[in-house]
């Protein structure tokens, strides 16, 4: 039997800029987020937000965090934590 590492990454979430892009999405602030890749990372996040919003069977391409014009996503290094 062989057993995999998993190795996960840090990412920060951050909101870019308000404006009016904002006007029908919720900004939810800066978000961490612990994922293999900062897709994966965007992908949790937005799938955290319809559960939150208790809307665990919509479609949650409709996040904030799905579009880099509303956040951007940074790799927090292992020295920064």
């Amino acid at each position: 039997m062989t057993v995999r590492t998993l190795t996960l990454k840090t990412f920060r979430l951050i909101p870019v800029r308000p404006g009016q892009h904002w006007s029908l999405l919720r900004n939810w602030g800066e978000v961490i987020i612990a994922a293999r890749t900062s897709g994966e990372a965007r992908a949790i996040a937005a799938a955290q937000e319809s559960e939150l919003n208790g809307s665990v069977r919509s479609n949650h391409r409709a996040s904030a965090f799905l579009d880099p014009k509303l956040y951007s996503v940074r790799e927090v290094r292992s020295d920064q934590v």
